[in-house]
């Protein structure tokens, strides 16, 4: 493993490793995470099970918990922002106090996916192109900041777009990044991923919403 890369080098590594990432999550690269991500809704949507709650934003106390429910989110679930904005069961708490639970939804399950995704991609990318260096212990320098202080900037960009809730990662999600960012699958039905991603497989044309429901 090559842990003494010199300081140009390392800006070259992380310039194409960017690039490279910024395209490979391009809604509308056919050859990125579209297909991984269809392919994650489809499963998800078809095997998790709705949880009841009166709230879905939060609760003071723990005790109070979703509860599960024997159907499937296909079942209740007409739109992709209605699955996304469903609970995934699970809760969380506030950084600054343990006392403040919330419960989590299924866009926050699709940020922690995009971020594996990525990374999954960058080391096969830091694999190939650049054989020199330990692909993990590069990724891994990334993100914790243990870059040469002058390149920090470089952590803070890759933690903006690549890391958990990142820019990204929300054409994808409830959350644009730009308030006029048309939200691309925001009213497609379960139907309409399985459409796509069976013309992504077949190497057929993406169908148009237009087409989806005509």
């Amino acid at each position: 493993m090559n842990t003494n890369i010199n300081s140009n080098r390392e800006i070259e590594i992380l310039s194409a490793l960017y690039h490279h990432l910024k395209e490979y999550s391009r809604p509308n690269n056919e050859k990125g995470f579209l297909i991984e991500f269809y392919e994650w809704v489809i499963f998800k949507w078809n095997h998790s099970h709705y949880f009841e709650i009166r709230d879905n934003l939060s609760y003071k106390e723990q005790e109070v918990y979703p509860r599960r429910t024997s159907l499937k989110l296909k079942e209740v679930m007409p739109s992709y922002d209605d699955f996304l904005a469903s609970s995934n069961g699970r809760s969380d708490s506030l950084a600054s106090t343990r006392s403040f639970y919330f419960w989590t939804t299924m866009e926050k399950e699709l940020f922690e996916f995009f971020h594996e995704s990525i990374r999954s991609e960058a080391l096969r990318f830091l694999s190939k192109n650049f054989c020199e260096i330990d692909a993990p212990w590069f990724w891994d320098r990334v993100f914790l900041h243990d870059l040469d202080p002058e390149l920090d900037h470089w952590s803070e960009r890759f933690e903006r777009d690549f890391g958990f809730f990142a820019n990204f990662a929300k054409p994808y999600s409830l959350r644009p990044m730009d308030s006029d960012e048309l939200r691309l699958f925001a009213q497609w039905q379960l139907q309409d991923f399985e459409i796509a991603r069976s013309a992504l497989i077949y190497k057929d044309k993406t169908p148009q919403l237009s087409d989806l429901h005509s």
